[in-house]
């Protein structure tokens, strides 16, 4: 069985891809179980999915950039606890 440590080194340096069919497995069988890691997950996608999405804001000083991010995550979070799950 992998750890959480396992888990959050193999999705965080997206290396699951690479990885063998018994790992992937392995990290499918403990997302389920363990809720801890099952956010951290969701929280990688949001920041991706929030940086492609800003990704055209490149002209911005990159504090601005940051603060960027920041309140986008923290809208997305808000829609999330809320349940708009299409919202973004």
């Amino acid at each position: 069985m992998l750890r959480c440590r396992d888990v959050t080194e193999l999705v965080g340096a997206d290396a699951l891809a690479r990885a063998p069919l018994r790992d992937r497995i392995g990290v499918r069988l403990h997302l389920l179980m363990c809720r801890h890691c099952r956010a951290y997950v969701r929280s990688l996608r949001l920041l991706g999915e929030t940086a492609r999405r800003l990704g055209k804001v490149e002209a911005l000083p990159s504090d601005l950039r940051a603060n960027a991010i920041l309140e986008a995550v923290e809208r997305r979070r808000i829609s999330l606890q809320r349940g708009d799950a299409g919202a973004g």
